[in-house]
């Protein structure tokens, strides 16, 4: 098992926003890589479930999954998960992850990461309502905080993640 994001560097904390934050990613490998869990980045002050969606990359998205992460006593800066049904991915195929914002909570500005395939190329993504056409910020971050843990359902194939473009 591993995790879609490899490295992450929280930006500042906000709160001054309601709607859905996260990250663009195109998946492009062999078929039979299934993502098991859906995770996200603590804050101080985080308390109770936040859901973590993973969303097509359409107009409306579409949801594939979603899996509601206890924040209680979580330690700020830590990814944590919940696990959801097992889904493919799909080869050369865009997703967007998002996590719920609401206005007095907190939330990682824009900052950087990396996948753990290495290869970036765009970024973070919003909307505001759920349902509404995405809008791009940057690239090579993403909102939030939000993570996948993944796996071959049988064998190992080589896969690539790509953000945004």
């Amino acid at each position: 098992m591993a995790n879609l994001i490899a490295t992450y560097t929280p930006g500042a904390n906000r709160n001054d926003f309601t709607g859905y934050l996260g990250v663009r990613f195109r998946y492009t490998g062999a078929s039979g890589l299934f993502v098991s869990s859906l995770g996200r980045n603590a804050i101080a002050g985080d308390t109770g479930l936040y859901t973590v969606y993973l969303v097509t990359d359409a107009v409306p998205p579409a949801l594939i999954r979603s899996a509601s992460v206890d924040l209680t006593g979580s330690t700020p800066g830590t990814f944590y998960y919940a696990s959801c049904t097992p889904f493919s991915l799909v080869n050369n195929t865009f997703y967007i992850m998002w996590s719920g914002a609401t206005t007095g909570l907190n939330f990682h500005d824009f900052s950087g990461c990396t996948m753990a395939q290495g290869d970036n190329i765009g970024g973070a993504y919003s909307s505001a309502p759920f349902g509404t056409t995405a809008t791009g910020f940057g690239s090579n971050g993403m909102f939030v905080g939000v993570d996948f843990i993944y796996g071959p359902a049988a064998s190992n194939n080589a896969s690539s993640f790509f953000f945004g473009a």
